[in-house]
Order: C-alpha cells, then structure tokens, then sequence
C-alpha cells in the first residue's frame, strides 16, 4: 500500500495536494477545493490511475482514522451519542442494534402472547385482503367462526353439528353459540 499523509509515491503534485486535504477532512468538496482541482478530476484519476486508487484508499484510511480520533475525545468529553457510536463499533458483540428475524415455519405459536397473536392475524388479514376495509372485516368475521368451532371441538372433544345421544338416549345437535 501507498506510505502515509504526504502520498510521496504520488509524483503529481495536483494528486497529492488532493490525497492530502482527504486524509485530513474526509471531504471531497474540501478537498478538491483546497487542491483547486474540480471534483470530477477526482474521479477520473480513479479512473486512470492505480497508484492513484492506491493513494487515496490509504487516504481514506487515515481520514477513518481521524475521524475516529475526534469521535474518541467527543465521547469522552460526554457527548452520549458519540459514545455509542463508538461503543457499537469496538464492541459490536454487545452494542450492535437487535433486529430478530423468525421464520414463521419454524415459530412456536403457543409462546406468544394473544396481542402478539392477534398482530399477526390483523397483518396477516391485511395483505390477504388487499387493504380492503370491508373485506377484511369479513374475513375476520369468518375466521373468529371457525376459531370458535376449533374451541368447541378442544373444550368437548365434540365435533360442531354432530349428533350425539346424551345419557337418556335423546339425540342432540350441537350448535355454535
């Protein structure tokens, strides 16, 4: 790799002047400015040059650098948000943000709770019907049916709409309330 601040492998006095301002601002703008060179320019010796490329990954290294630098004494002069900022970086372990991602064929559905549950069912009966207010509250309609069917079957062992003989051997029809 290219050595440091000064870029002395880059012979082209534009280029280094560049390379230098980047690694101390991290700013294009800036540093084309202070360069004067336009901020195309940049891009097309990226685009000529490899010693060039070279040079301004080194750049943006200590640029990385300096910026973490600055952050260090932010966090330690109290600035809470520089501190995680920090603190997700150097212990990403512990501080990385949490995004929990479960596939539904593999979730265990008597763990969650009944609002978790009933989440899932209005999301679920949103997309299934488009985003249709009268058709989703039908289809809510028609499945808090068929849920209560499924208690009836749980709570007697008895099928709805079966004919069972009770103990005087009277045939009786069940039926949903």
């Amino acid at each position: 790799m290219i050595e440091s601040a000064d870029f002395p492998k880059i012979s082209h006095l534009k280029k280094r002047a560049f390379l230098a301002a980047f690694s101390r601002c991290g700013s294009l703008s800036k540093s084309a400015k202070r360069a004067k060179v336009d901020r195309r320019t940049h891009y097309n010796w990226l685009k000529d040059d490899p010693l060039y490329v070279q040079g301004f990954q080194q750049a943006v290294i200590e640029a990385g650098d300096s910026l973490e630098d600055r952050l260090t004494e932010m966090a330690f002069d109290g600035n809470v948000t520089a501190a995680i900022f920090l603190l997700k970086g150097l212990k990403p372990q512990k501080f990385r943000e949490r995004i929990e991602q479960t596939n539904l064929h593999e979730m265990d559905f008597n763990k969650l709770t009944v609002e978790q549950l009933e989440t899932l069912a209005q999301q679920w009966i949103k997309q299934a019907t488009g985003n249709d207010p009268a058709l989703a509250a039908q289809t809510r309609r028609e499945l808090e049916a068929k849920v209560r069917v499924i208690e009836c079957k749980v709570e007697t062992g008895i099928e709805p709409g079966a004919i069972v003989i009770d103990a005087e051997s009277t045939p009786v029809e069940t039926r949903l309330t």
